[in-house]
C-alpha cells in the first residue's frame, strides 16, 4: 500500500518551443549539466542503515543512471518548464525493493488556503493510449509535507529565460533564401547578388545574440575559418553558459537534499552525497575573473568547460 496522492499523466513542457535550435541547446544542456564520466564520477552516494543501492535505484527518475539521473531529470525539467514538483511517498510494511520512491508530478497549483493539489486534465484531453487506474477526477489533494518544490534560480528569471527560447524558435533552420536557390539553378537570373559567407555569420550572430543571457555559444553552428566569435569570446560565452549550467545544477542539488531529508527522516537512514569536479556558481565566477585576467591558458578551457575532473582546480565537494 502507498501513500503516493499524485498521477501521471502525459504532458508537454509549458515553457519551451520545439524548434532546431532550441533542439541543440536541450542536448548540450542535458550532456553536460551533470557530466556523464565515471573516473572519477561526478556524484557519489554514501549510505547507513539502508543499502546504498536500494537509495539509489529509489532517486532514479529515469531508467538510468540513478543518482546524476535524478539531478539530470530535475535539471532538464526545470530548463524546459522553470518549476519543478517532486512528491516523495512510501510503501507500507517492509521495504524490499526500496525503501521510498520519488516521482515529478504535473499540474501542481496552490490552494487560497495554502494547500497543494494536482489539476488533472480531463478525460477527453487524454491521447487513447492512457488508460490511468480507478476512477478519474480534475482536482487531487497532495501532502504538502512529502512535496519538494524547485524554482529557477535568481540570475536567470522565468521571463528572461521564455524570450530567449522564443528568439531562438523564431530563426529559420538554413538561412538561404528561395530566390537564392533559384538563381544557382539559372531559373532566376536578376536576383540580388548572395553572399553566403556573410549570411552564415549574420546567422551565428543573431543566434549568439538570442542565447547571451545563458552564454551559449549555439556550438556556433558553423565552425569554420568565417566563425563569427573571436576564440578569446568563445570561451568567454562559454563560462557564461557554464555558470548557466551550475546555477541549474545548484537548484537541483538542493532538491536532492529536501528529498534524501524527507526520506531519510521517515525510514531511518543516514545519506551523503560528495561531488568531484563539478563545478558550483561561485567557482565559475572565479574561473571567468583568472580567465579575464589572463591568468587560465586557453588549453586549460576544454577540461574546465566539459567538467572532465582533470583541471588542478576541480574539488571534491560535500553536497548532502
Amino acid at each position: 500500500m502507498t501513500d503516493r496522492k499524485s498521477r501521471w499523466f502525459p504532458s508537454s513542457p509549458t515553457m519551451w518551443i520545439d524548434s532546431p535550435y532550441t533542439h541543440f541547446l536541450y542536448e548540450d544542456f542535458d550532456t553536460r549539466v551533470v557530466p556523464y564520466r565515471h573516473d572519477p564520477e561526478p556524484y557519489v552516494l554514501s549510505t547507513e542503515g539502508v543499502p546504498t543501492h536500494e537509495v539509489a535505484r529509489a532517486l532514479a527518475l529515469t531508467e538510468a543512471f540513478e543518482l546524476d539521473g535524478f539531478l539530470r531529470a530535475v535539471a532538464t525539467k526545470l530548463l524546459t518548464t522553470h518549476e519543478v514538483w517532486l512528491e516523495v511517498y512510501f510503501e507500507d510494511g517492509s521495504h524490499d525493493l526500496t525503501p521510498f520512491a520519488v516521482t515529478e508530478v504535473d499540474g501542481v497549483r496552490r490552494t487560497p488556503e495554502g494547500g497543494l493539489v494536482q489539476q488533472l486534465p480531463s478525460r477527453d484531453e487524454l491521447p487513447d493510449w492512457y488508460g490511468g487506474n480507478g476512477e478519474w477526477g480534475t482536482v487531487l489533494e497532495l501532502d504538502t509535507d512529502r512535496m519538494v518544490h524547485v524554482d529557477l534560480p535568481d540570475s536567470y528569471p522565468s521571463e528572461v529565460l521564455a524570450q530567449m527560447v522564443t528568439d531562438l524558435a523564431e530563426i529559420e533552420f538554413g538561412s538561404t533564401p528561395p530566390w537564392v536557390i533559384e538563381q544557382w539553378t539559372g531559373s532566376q537570373g536578376d536576383a540580388p547578388p548572395y553572399d553566403a559567407g556573410e549570411a552564415s555569420r549574420t546567422q551565428q550572430l543573431r543566434l549568439a545574440q538570442a542565447a547571451l543571457c545563458i552564454g551559449w555559444t549555439a556550438r556556433e553552428v558553423y565552425l569554420g575559418s568565417d566563425r563569427a566569435l573571436s576564440e578569446y569570446y568563445h570561451y568567454l560565452r562559454e563560462l557564461r553558459f557554464l555558470h548557466f549550467l551550475a546555477s541549474i545544477r545548484s537548484c537541483a542539488e538542493d532538491a536532492l537534499r529536501h528529498v534524501l531529508g524527507l526520506a531519510s527522516e521517515r525510514c531511518g537512514f543516514k545519506a551523503s552525497v560528495t561531488s568531484f569536479g563539478v563545478w558550483t556558481p561561485n567557482e565559475v565566477d572565479s574561473l571567468t575573473q583568472k580567465f579575464e585576467a589572463g591568468d587560465l591558458p586557453f588549453s586549460s578551457m576544454t577540461d574546465i568547460l566539459w567538467a572532465t575532473g582533470k583541471h588542478p582546480l576541480s574539488q571534491e565537494r560535500l553536497v548532502l
